[in-house]
């Protein structure tokens, strides 16, 4: 039987992605394993991930961005999971603590998992891309991003 660590690094792109979960809820459940989920307070998004680190065990997070500004405080930051009540995030002689919510205060995804149909579209879109409109969708004050297909051209268009 392999044991399972209690500190572990998060990647870069597991910290933009839960950048991104944090604009559809400010909370997260994080379940023991390799996969995110999150959903928005409304539950009409849904979005899920395979990540390639492998949490330690389930929690939960109130404040995403305020856990990710916390984060960002360090270089090459630890997260150790050895308490039930907080991760302390270390680096060097550094040390915080961040407590965990109450998983029952956080609106998230259900426990199984939904099939969708086949895919209509697929495309692949880098974290620039994706940050330059909706940097553009913020200044323009416009609240959707459309992937909008014609003449066999995919477009990304933020609009209203």
């Amino acid at each position: 039987m392999k044991l399972q660590t209690k500190t572990m690094k998060l990647s870069d792109k597991t910290v933009n992605l839960l950048k991104n979960f944090s604009n559809i809820n400010q909370s997260v459940l994080i379940k023991q394993g390799k996969q995110l989920r999150t959903i928005s307070v409304m539950k009409n998004i849904l979005a899920e991930a395979t990540v390639e680190e492998d949490f330690p065990k389930d929690f939960a997070i109130y404040d995403l961005n305020q856990f990710l500004n916390g984060l960002s405080l360090h270089q090459n930051a630890e997260l150790d999971f050895q308490n039930d009540q907080y991760v302390v995030i270390k680096e060097g002689k550094s040390r915080s603590k961040y407590f965990f919510a109450d998983p029952n205060v956080i609106v998230a995804p259900p426990e199984k998992s939904i099939n969708l149909p086949s895919e209509d579209v697929c495309f692949i879109l880098d974290t620039k891309e994706l940050d330059k409109l909706l940097k553009a969708a913020a200044i323009y004050q416009l609240p959707d991003l459309s992937a909008v297909g014609e003449a066999g051209v995919i477009k990304l268009v933020v609009r209203d």
